[in-house]
């Protein structure tokens, strides 16, 4: 009797032990769905501001857009053959963002390509047929022919010009390390090597006003990377050795708007940096230096009377009076700038972007779901369809939230990591745990600055029996946000 009590007590209490470890264990698993329903969405940020793409300083020298065009039109009457007049007509047009460039620029390819086979050792034909094949973004075309140029013709400022933009154009972001800083070094190293042919072509022509302007571009754009999808600032330092040279060389290009709108743009820009970094952009007016009040009046002033004119029609004027909009607390006016900006051109996602940052600002959700959609309509663009997905998942359309993040993460673009957290997030609050470990690991390596991702991830891999792996990616969340009272419950329930 008592040896079968002796066997049979660790028997009884192992089943015992059993059964109270399973009912701490479902207790975990409760309290961890309740984190889960309290754990919020991704954030994504909007930007309102002036872009100018590197691509697009290959364009700067041009001049008046309409007087190119007028110029170009009479060349081409004259004489349809004229394929120095069909590239400088394509340019005036991907300036003034008017359809029809790429004809234009195929054009001159064509008739380049015939003056070439007449002559192979024509130079000019040779740098026309590399410049038109660099607009058309042919560069496994161009690349062996602006290689050849730069070392048959060390005078010629221009092909180390385009192998600066070829060297910036062809980073690609997806192909990047995953860890931040070692993202931040290779895109440092990328720009450091892009401003070095910079300064090659300086080097031949230094009054040259392209690589000028592109040479300050990288000096500024060096400062800011953004490896994760958030945001970042050049230093105030930075901006106000760049501002000035770049408002000298849209001096010397009087006739060019964008060069005029991205230079008061970074005018606009290091005054509010020097006034105090990215806060509201409504509070920034009256911390400003009254000089700089006064700068900005007048380059709004300025601006305003170039969108009368037909040359200064650019998107990007608009976008800029939207700027001055919300530094003096108008939003409302800020949208009807920004509305012209994508009625001028719809192609472009971070027109489309600012315009629904702006809405959401207002707090005008209806429309902004409305613009979001009719912007999927014209682009496909990464963060636009996280916005979407992000609208359905507050309307607990789960299933549609899960269809547009997934439709994020197939973009591909830059907003990759922010789409692998969207889908993630929607998937873990939707009930589906399993589903969402894999999109939830792609993105934690890559989305650091809120811990949201670890958070998440941890979630996930708890919720699914994992534990051990779920404790250390909850510790990695609260390394990154050590206030944040959600996650330090969700450890407790995690344990380990």
């Amino acid at each position: 009797m008592q040896n079968r009590l002796r066997r049979g007590l660790p028997v009884a209490l192992a089943v015992f032990l059993a059964a109270g470890t399973g009912a701490a264990h479902a207790a975990d698993q409760d309290t961890l769905k309740l984190i889960v329903g309290e754990l919020p969405l991704p954030s994504i940020t909007f930007q309102l501001g002036i872009s100018m793409t590197v691509s697009q300083t290959a364009l700067v020298g041009l001049g008046d857009p309409i007087a190119a065009l007028k110029a170009a039109d009479e060349g081409i009457a004259q004489n349809p053959g004229d394929a120095g007049a069909h590239l400088r007509r394509g340019m005036g047009l991907e300036v003034l963002g008017r359809p029809g460039r790429e004809e234009e620029y195929a054009r001159a390819v064509y008739l380049y390509k015939q003056a070439l086979d007449a002559r192979a050792d024509d130079l000019a034909a040779r740098i026309g047929w590399t410049r038109a094949k660099v607009q058309l973004d042919a560069w496994d075309d161009a690349r062996p022919v602006i290689k050849a140029l730069a070392m048959e013709h060390p005078e010629l400022w221009w092909p180390h010009m385009a192998r600066a933009i070829d060297t910036m154009t062809n980073w690609d972001a997806r192909s990047a390390p995953a860890e931040p800083e070692a993202l931040r070094n290779a895109l440092a190293q990328t720009m450091d090597n892009a401003l070095a042919e910079v300064g090659e072509a300086l080097r031949t022509s230094p009054d040259e006003p392209a690589p000028r302007w592109l040479g300050a571009m990288l000096r500024w754009l060096r400062e800011m990377p953004k490896p994760s999808g958030s945001g970042g600032a050049a230093s105030p330092a930075v901006l106000a050795a760049v501002d000035p040279e770049l408002r000298e060389v849209a001096k010397a290009c009087p006739g060019e708007p964008m060069l005029q709108v991205f230079a008061r743009w970074a005018t606009a820009t290091r005054a509010m940096m020097e006034a105090g970094g990215e806060g509201d952009m409504a509070g920034m007016w009256q911390r400003m230096r009254a000089q700089d009040q006064r700068a900005l009046t007048e380059d709004e002033l300025a601006t305003a009377a170039m969108v009368r004119t037909e040359a200064g029609r650019i998107p990007a004027a608009y976008e800029l009076l939207a700027v001055y909009a919300v530094l003096h607390g108008d939003d409302t006016g800020a949208k009807a700038w920004l509305k012209q900006s994508v009625d001028y051109d719809p192609a472009s996602a971070e027109r489309w972007l600012a315009y629904v940052a702006n809405l959401a600002r207002l707090g005008e959700v209806g429309e902004m779901g409305s613009a979001v959609q009719e912007a999927l309509a014209k682009v496909n663009n990464g963060k636009l369809r996280c916005t979407a997905a992000k609208l359905c998942a507050l309307r607990a359309e789960w299933a549609e939230a899960e269809k547009a993040a997934q439709a994020a993460v197939a973009v591909g673009d830059e907003s990759l990591p922010l789409a692998q957290l969207m889908l993630g997030v929607v998937r873990l609050k939707a009930g589906n745990a399993a589903g969402a470990v894999e999109p939830l690991s792609a993105a934690a390596p890559r989305w650091t600055e809120d811990g949201l991702a670890e958070a998440s991830l941890a979630l996930a891999l708890a919720l699914t029996g994992q534990q051990p792996e779920a404790a250390g990616h909850i510790a990695k969340a609260r390394e990154l946000s050590p206030n944040e009272r959600l996650y330090e419950r969700a450890a407790q329930a995690i344990g380990g």
